[in-house]
Protein backbone atom coordinates (compact mmCIF):
# COMPACT_ATOMS: atom_id res chain seq x y z
CA UNK A 1 0.00 0.00 0.00
CA UNK A 2 1.29 3.47 -0.94
CA UNK A 3 -0.21 6.58 0.63
CA UNK A 4 0.44 10.18 1.68
CA UNK A 5 3.93 10.74 3.16
CA UNK A 6 5.26 7.39 1.94
CA UNK A 7 8.74 7.70 0.42
CA UNK A 8 11.15 5.54 -1.53
CA UNK A 9 11.68 3.73 -4.79
CA UNK A 10 8.17 2.26 -4.85
CA UNK A 11 6.71 5.78 -4.76
CA UNK A 12 9.11 6.88 -7.48
CA UNK A 13 7.98 4.01 -9.72
CA UNK A 14 4.34 4.92 -9.12
CA UNK A 15 5.01 8.59 -9.89
CA UNK A 16 6.77 7.66 -13.14
CA UNK A 17 3.67 5.72 -14.17
CA UNK A 18 1.38 8.67 -13.36
CA UNK A 19 3.65 11.02 -15.32
CA UNK A 20 3.67 8.66 -18.29
CA UNK A 21 -0.13 8.50 -18.28
CA UNK A 22 -0.51 12.26 -17.94
CA UNK A 23 -1.94 12.38 -14.44
CA UNK A 24 1.11 13.96 -12.79
CA UNK A 25 3.39 16.76 -13.96
CA UNK A 26 6.97 17.23 -12.81
CA UNK A 27 9.63 14.78 -11.70
CA UNK A 28 9.41 11.48 -9.86
CA UNK A 29 11.06 12.44 -6.58
CA UNK A 30 10.01 9.42 -4.52
CA UNK A 31 7.89 11.47 -2.12
CA UNK A 32 4.14 10.77 -1.98
CA UNK A 33 2.99 14.34 -1.35
CA UNK A 34 -0.29 16.18 -2.03
CA UNK A 35 0.37 16.45 -5.80
CA UNK A 36 0.97 12.71 -6.12
CA UNK A 37 -2.10 12.06 -4.00
CA UNK A 38 -4.23 14.27 -6.26
CA UNK A 39 -2.85 12.54 -9.36
CA UNK A 40 -3.65 9.16 -7.80
CA UNK A 41 -7.22 10.26 -7.14
CA UNK A 42 -7.54 11.39 -10.75
CA UNK A 43 -6.35 7.98 -11.95
CA UNK A 44 -8.76 6.22 -9.61
CA UNK A 45 -11.68 8.35 -10.79
CA UNK A 46 -10.84 7.61 -14.41
CA UNK A 47 -10.84 3.88 -13.68
CA UNK A 48 -14.10 3.88 -11.74
CA UNK A 49 -12.44 3.28 -8.38
CA UNK A 50 -13.02 4.94 -5.04
CA UNK A 51 -10.86 8.08 -5.20
CA UNK A 52 -9.18 7.81 -1.80
CA UNK A 53 -5.66 8.67 -2.99
CA UNK A 54 -4.27 5.41 -1.58
CA UNK A 55 -2.55 2.95 -3.88
CA UNK A 56 -3.97 -0.35 -2.68
CA UNK A 57 -4.70 -3.68 -4.34
CA UNK A 58 -7.58 -2.47 -6.57
CA UNK A 59 -5.63 0.53 -7.80
CA UNK A 60 -2.56 -1.59 -8.51
CA UNK A 61 -4.62 -4.07 -10.48
CA UNK A 62 -6.13 -1.33 -12.64
CA UNK A 63 -2.68 0.18 -13.13
CA UNK A 64 -1.32 -3.20 -14.17
CA UNK A 65 -3.96 -3.31 -16.91
CA UNK A 66 -2.39 -0.07 -18.19
CA UNK A 67 1.09 -1.53 -18.20
CA UNK A 68 2.27 -0.61 -14.71
CA UNK A 69 4.82 -3.05 -13.29
CA UNK A 70 4.94 -2.79 -9.52
CA UNK A 71 8.03 -3.56 -7.45
CA UNK A 72 7.62 -6.73 -5.40
CA UNK A 73 6.90 -4.66 -2.28
CA UNK A 74 3.91 -3.02 -3.98
CA UNK A 75 2.41 -5.87 -5.99
CA UNK A 76 -1.22 -6.71 -5.22
CA UNK A 77 -1.56 -9.28 -2.49
CA UNK A 78 -3.89 -12.25 -2.93
CA UNK A 79 -7.46 -11.79 -1.84
CA UNK A 80 -8.89 -13.60 1.15
CA UNK A 81 -9.78 -16.31 1.55
CA UNK A 82 -7.49 -17.86 -1.03
CA UNK A 83 -9.10 -19.59 -4.03
CA UNK A 84 -10.44 -23.06 -3.26
CA UNK A 85 -10.05 -22.68 0.51
CA UNK A 86 -12.47 -22.33 3.39
CA UNK A 87 -12.10 -20.07 6.43
CA UNK A 88 -13.85 -22.26 8.97
CA UNK A 89 -11.33 -23.56 11.52
CA UNK A 90 -10.14 -22.15 14.84
CA UNK A 91 -8.06 -23.43 17.75
CA UNK A 92 -7.80 -22.75 21.44
CA UNK A 93 -6.56 -23.90 24.84
CA UNK A 94 -7.06 -22.98 28.48
CA UNK A 95 -5.65 -19.57 27.57
CA UNK A 96 -8.94 -18.90 25.74
CA UNK A 97 -11.60 -18.95 28.48
CA UNK A 98 -15.31 -19.42 27.91
CA UNK A 99 -15.44 -20.24 24.19
CA UNK A 100 -18.92 -19.91 22.73
CA UNK A 101 -19.08 -22.91 20.43
CA UNK A 102 -22.71 -22.45 19.40
CA UNK A 103 -22.07 -18.85 18.36
CA UNK A 104 -18.84 -19.86 16.63
CA UNK A 105 -20.70 -22.40 14.54
CA UNK A 106 -23.37 -19.85 13.71
CA UNK A 107 -20.57 -17.50 12.61
CA UNK A 108 -19.40 -20.07 10.05
CA UNK A 109 -16.94 -22.24 11.94
CA UNK A 110 -16.93 -25.93 11.09
CA UNK A 111 -14.02 -27.35 13.09
CA UNK A 112 -11.91 -26.62 16.16
CA UNK A 113 -8.54 -27.82 17.43
CA UNK A 114 -7.97 -27.85 21.20
CA UNK A 115 -4.79 -28.34 23.19
CA UNK A 116 -4.90 -31.66 25.04
CA UNK A 117 -1.43 -32.22 26.51
CA UNK A 118 1.97 -30.62 27.00
CA UNK A 119 5.13 -32.68 27.42
CA UNK A 120 5.10 -35.44 30.05
CA UNK A 121 3.77 -35.74 33.60
CA UNK A 122 6.69 -36.73 35.85
CA UNK A 123 4.39 -36.98 38.88
CA UNK A 124 0.62 -36.97 39.44
CA UNK A 125 0.99 -33.48 40.90
CA UNK A 126 2.20 -32.22 37.53
CA UNK A 127 -1.08 -33.07 35.77
CA UNK A 128 -2.30 -29.48 35.80
CA UNK A 129 0.77 -28.49 33.77
CA UNK A 130 0.82 -31.36 31.28
CA UNK A 131 -2.92 -31.79 30.67
CA UNK A 132 -5.12 -28.93 29.51
CA UNK A 133 -7.81 -28.67 32.16
CA UNK A 134 -10.42 -27.35 29.72
CA UNK A 135 -9.97 -30.10 27.13
CA UNK A 136 -12.67 -32.57 28.21
CA UNK A 137 -15.40 -29.98 28.74
CA UNK A 138 -14.42 -28.23 25.52
CA UNK A 139 -14.73 -31.43 23.52
CA UNK A 140 -18.18 -32.19 24.89
CA UNK A 141 -19.44 -28.65 24.26
CA UNK A 142 -17.96 -28.37 20.78
CA UNK A 143 -19.29 -31.71 19.58
CA UNK A 144 -22.69 -30.91 21.06
CA UNK A 145 -22.66 -27.70 19.03
CA UNK A 146 -21.93 -29.73 15.88
CA UNK A 147 -18.27 -28.80 15.40
CA UNK A 148 -15.60 -31.23 14.23
CA UNK A 149 -13.01 -31.86 16.96
CA UNK A 150 -9.23 -31.97 16.81
CA UNK A 151 -6.61 -32.26 19.56
CA UNK A 152 -2.96 -31.26 19.71
CA UNK A 153 0.02 -32.05 21.90
CA UNK A 154 2.69 -29.44 22.60
CA UNK A 155 6.00 -31.24 22.08
CA UNK A 156 8.85 -30.92 24.59
CA UNK A 157 12.45 -32.15 24.80
CA UNK A 158 11.39 -35.48 26.27
CA UNK A 159 10.91 -39.01 24.97
CA UNK A 160 8.73 -38.75 21.87
CA UNK A 161 6.99 -42.13 22.18
CA UNK A 162 6.14 -41.51 25.83
CA UNK A 163 4.68 -38.13 24.93
CA UNK A 164 2.50 -39.83 22.33
CA UNK A 165 1.25 -42.32 24.91
CA UNK A 166 0.48 -39.47 27.28
CA UNK A 167 -1.45 -37.68 24.54
CA UNK A 168 -3.50 -40.78 23.72
CA UNK A 169 -4.18 -41.41 27.42
CA UNK A 170 -6.03 -38.08 27.41
CA UNK A 171 -7.68 -38.13 23.97
CA UNK A 172 -8.32 -41.85 23.69
CA UNK A 173 -7.56 -43.91 20.60
CA UNK A 174 -11.16 -43.71 19.39
CA UNK A 175 -13.55 -40.80 19.49
CA UNK A 176 -13.53 -38.86 16.22
CA UNK A 177 -10.50 -36.79 17.17
CA UNK A 178 -8.08 -35.36 14.59
CA UNK A 179 -4.60 -35.59 16.22
CA UNK A 180 -1.79 -33.05 15.79
CA UNK A 181 1.74 -32.59 17.11
CA UNK A 182 2.53 -28.96 17.93
CA UNK A 183 6.20 -28.82 16.89
CA UNK A 184 7.54 -25.35 17.58
CA UNK A 185 10.38 -23.73 19.52
CA UNK A 186 10.10 -22.80 23.17
CA UNK A 187 11.70 -19.37 23.58
CA UNK A 188 12.47 -16.88 26.32
CA UNK A 189 11.36 -13.25 26.25
CA UNK A 190 14.37 -12.35 24.11
CA UNK A 191 13.45 -14.97 21.50
CA UNK A 192 16.24 -17.41 22.41
CA UNK A 193 15.32 -21.04 21.77
CA UNK A 194 15.36 -22.97 25.04
CA UNK A 195 16.55 -26.51 25.71
CA UNK A 196 12.97 -27.61 26.45
CA UNK A 197 12.18 -27.44 22.71
CA UNK A 198 11.29 -30.79 21.12
CA UNK A 199 13.97 -32.22 18.84
CA UNK A 200 13.17 -33.44 15.30
CA UNK A 201 14.06 -37.04 16.20
CA UNK A 202 11.67 -36.88 19.15
CA UNK A 203 8.96 -35.59 16.85
CA UNK A 204 9.49 -38.61 14.59
CA UNK A 205 9.16 -40.96 17.57
CA UNK A 206 5.93 -39.21 18.57
CA UNK A 207 4.47 -39.50 15.09
CA UNK A 208 5.46 -43.15 14.68
CA UNK A 209 3.98 -44.06 18.06
CA UNK A 210 0.64 -42.46 17.17
CA UNK A 211 0.61 -44.43 13.92
CA UNK A 212 1.53 -47.65 15.73
CA UNK A 213 -1.31 -47.33 18.22
CA UNK A 214 -4.06 -45.78 16.08
CA UNK A 215 -3.22 -46.65 12.49
CA UNK A 216 -3.19 -42.93 11.58
CA UNK A 217 -0.39 -40.42 11.29
CA UNK A 218 -1.05 -37.15 13.12
CA UNK A 219 -0.72 -33.73 11.58
CA UNK A 220 2.30 -31.54 12.20
CA UNK A 221 1.76 -27.94 13.33
CA UNK A 222 4.79 -25.72 12.82
CA UNK A 223 5.94 -22.35 11.55
CA UNK A 224 7.38 -21.88 8.07
CA UNK A 225 10.45 -20.01 9.32
CA UNK A 226 11.15 -22.60 12.00
CA UNK A 227 11.03 -25.49 9.53
CA UNK A 228 13.38 -23.64 7.20
CA UNK A 229 15.76 -22.98 10.07
CA UNK A 230 15.81 -26.67 10.96
CA UNK A 231 16.33 -27.70 7.34
CA UNK A 232 19.48 -25.57 7.21
CA UNK A 233 21.07 -28.05 9.61
CA UNK A 234 22.00 -31.24 7.77
CA UNK A 235 21.62 -33.25 10.98
CA UNK A 236 17.85 -32.71 10.77
CA UNK A 237 17.33 -33.78 7.16
CA UNK A 238 16.41 -37.42 7.80
CA UNK A 239 13.94 -36.62 10.57
CA UNK A 240 12.35 -33.73 8.69
CA UNK A 241 12.05 -35.84 5.56
CA UNK A 242 10.15 -38.46 7.55
CA UNK A 243 7.83 -35.87 9.06
CA UNK A 244 7.22 -34.31 5.66
CA UNK A 245 6.32 -37.66 4.13
CA UNK A 246 4.19 -38.95 7.02
CA UNK A 247 2.31 -35.93 8.32
CA UNK A 248 -0.11 -33.48 6.82
CA UNK A 249 1.02 -29.92 7.59
CA UNK A 250 -0.76 -27.28 9.64
CA UNK A 251 1.31 -24.21 8.80
CA UNK A 252 1.55 -21.16 11.06
CA UNK A 253 2.43 -17.96 9.21
CA UNK A 254 0.79 -14.57 9.73
CA UNK A 255 1.35 -13.12 6.26
CA UNK A 256 -0.69 -12.43 3.14
CA UNK A 257 -0.36 -16.02 1.96
CA UNK A 258 1.09 -19.34 3.13
CA UNK A 259 4.72 -19.84 2.18
CA UNK A 260 5.80 -23.31 3.30
CA UNK A 261 9.36 -24.58 2.81
CA UNK A 262 10.16 -26.27 -0.49
CA UNK A 263 8.35 -29.59 -1.02
CA UNK A 264 6.05 -29.07 1.97
CA UNK A 265 2.34 -28.94 1.15
CA UNK A 266 -0.02 -27.29 3.63
CA UNK A 267 -3.42 -28.65 4.60
CA UNK A 268 -4.32 -25.98 7.15
CA UNK A 269 -2.88 -22.46 7.29
CA UNK A 270 -3.07 -20.62 10.60
CA UNK A 271 -3.15 -17.06 9.29
CA UNK A 272 -3.79 -15.14 12.53
CA UNK A 273 -3.91 -15.38 16.31
CA UNK A 274 -7.12 -13.38 16.15
CA UNK A 275 -5.47 -9.96 16.07
CA UNK A 276 -2.12 -10.29 14.27
CA UNK A 277 -1.66 -10.56 10.52
CA UNK A 278 -3.26 -8.79 7.55
CA UNK A 279 -6.26 -11.14 7.46
CA UNK A 280 -7.20 -10.98 11.15
CA UNK A 281 -11.03 -11.28 11.11
CA UNK A 282 -12.86 -8.13 12.15
CA UNK A 283 -16.46 -7.05 12.17
CA UNK A 284 -17.44 -3.60 11.00
CA UNK A 285 -17.21 -2.27 14.55
CA UNK A 286 -13.65 -3.56 14.91
CA UNK A 287 -14.47 -6.51 17.14
CA UNK A 288 -13.36 -10.07 16.30
CA UNK A 289 -15.81 -12.39 14.58
CA UNK A 290 -18.81 -13.24 16.73
CA UNK A 291 -18.35 -16.30 18.90
CA UNK A 292 -14.70 -16.82 18.00
CA UNK A 293 -13.21 -13.83 19.82
CA UNK A 294 -9.41 -13.50 19.48
CA UNK A 295 -8.73 -17.17 18.87
CA UNK A 296 -6.24 -18.56 16.34
CA UNK A 297 -7.84 -18.96 12.93
CA UNK A 298 -6.95 -21.25 10.02
CA UNK A 299 -7.88 -21.84 6.39
CA UNK A 300 -8.41 -25.34 5.07
CA UNK A 301 -6.96 -26.09 1.64
CA UNK A 302 -10.24 -27.18 0.04
CA UNK A 303 -14.01 -26.71 0.29
CA UNK A 304 -16.37 -27.76 3.07
CA UNK A 305 -17.01 -31.22 1.65
CA UNK A 306 -13.27 -31.84 1.37
CA UNK A 307 -12.74 -30.60 4.93
CA UNK A 308 -15.31 -32.99 6.34
CA UNK A 309 -13.93 -35.89 4.32
CA UNK A 310 -10.37 -35.12 5.40
CA UNK A 311 -11.35 -34.82 9.04
CA UNK A 312 -13.21 -38.11 9.04
CA UNK A 313 -10.48 -40.06 7.21
CA UNK A 314 -7.59 -38.76 9.36
CA UNK A 315 -9.29 -38.83 12.76
CA UNK A 316 -8.66 -41.54 15.34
Amino acid sequence: MIKLNTTGQTVKTWQSFLIQKGYLKGDADGIFGPLTQAATKAFQTAKGLVADGIVGNNTLRKAAEDGFTAPDSAKPQPGFPLPNTIDAVFDLSHYNPNPEFVRAKAAGMIAVFHKATDGLCPTPEDTKHCVDGTYADGKAAAQKAGLLWGAYHFGRNEAGAKQADHFLDVTGIRGNVLPVLDFEPVTDKAGKVLSSTMLPDQAVKFVERIKERTGKYPGLYSGASYLRELENNSQNHTALSQLKNQCWLWLAEYGHKPNPPADWQWTFWQYTDGTSGPWAPKQADGKPLDGVNAYDRSLFNGDEAALRTFWESHSI
